[in-house]
């Protein structure tokens, strides 16, 4: 069995010692991390058993100056065989809410291969850009899945907050400001998600489920490939910790 949580910690959570030790009392094998603060590093690194590899998630860049630089992390208690970064650009958020902002959002993404009784595995950890048109996060999951994923036989588990923030009304009232573009405005994103799981072969774990409360989004996933992996039990976080998402855990077993 592989138990793999994945949740947005959060990069202004005030919490981040009480959210470390609710990561930790669930015991998982893998953890996939966003928005993970560099005040974070001390306590993930304390935790006993695991190796920790980061990458890039986002900043701000204040005329050159990068500001408030947020990391994804990956936590593994098995054995890494390897740990791969995807960089995706560095270019600002292309809306009223990215030049407000100055959020370079998706700088890099990564992924590991685990080592299981039953073979090796490889987790991907993303979180796309929020402030973007649903066109360029769906080049940004492209580019995830040829970077990690390519023609791998491996089992792969896709983790991460995918901000499939597009539904009609939200499009109508705030999507403008987000980077939504006309062509997109009455499109429901979760339709051209699942065109995307489907595609590639993916299970949804936690589809039409509310993760991130504040937008009332179903924005973070656990994916799994339909074809070599199981899951046995899965839950959603009922406390945040301080984070503005909820936690996705999953018990999974290769085939």
């Amino acid at each position: 069995m592989l138990r793999v949580l994945s949740w947005n910690l959060y990069h202004y959570n005030k919490k981040l010692g009480t959210a470390v030790k609710a990561v930790k009392r669930l015991k998982p094998d893998v953890v996939c991390l966003q928005e993970v603060h560099p005040d974070a590093f001390p306590m993930l690194e304390a935790l006993d058993g695991y190796t920790l590899h980061k990458a890039r998630d986002f900043h701000e860049d204040h005329n050159g100056i990068l500001t408030e630089q947020s990391y994804l992390v990956i936590l593994s208690r098995l054995p890494v065989s390897r740990h791969h970064v995807v960089n995706h650009g560095e270019a600002p958020s292309d809306s009223i809410v990215g030049w407000l902002t100055k959020w370079v959002e998706c700088v890099e993404s990564q992924s590991v291969t685990v080592q299981t009784d039953e073979g090796p595995v490889t987790v991907v950890n993303c979180h796309l850009s929020c402030a973007v048109s649903m066109k360029h996060r769906q080049v940004e999951m492209a580019e995830v899945m040829a970077g990690h994923v390519g023609d791998s036989q491996n089992p792969v588990v896709l983790c991460g907050d995918f901000n499939t923030l597009g539904r009609p009304w939200t499009n109508l009232i705030a999507g403008w400001v987000f980077g939504i573009r006309w062509a997109e405005l009455f499109v429901n994103e979760q339709d051209l998600f699942d065109a995307f799981c489907a595609r590639h072969g993916f299970v949804q774990l936690f589809q039409h489920v509310l993760t991130h409360p504040l937008t009332f989004g179903n924005l973070d996933h656990i994916l799994i490939t339909a074809k070599n992996l199981r899951c046995d039990y899965r839950r959603i976080g009922r406390q945040r910790y301080g984070s503005d998402h909820r936690m996705l855990v999953a018990d999974l077993t290769p085939f």
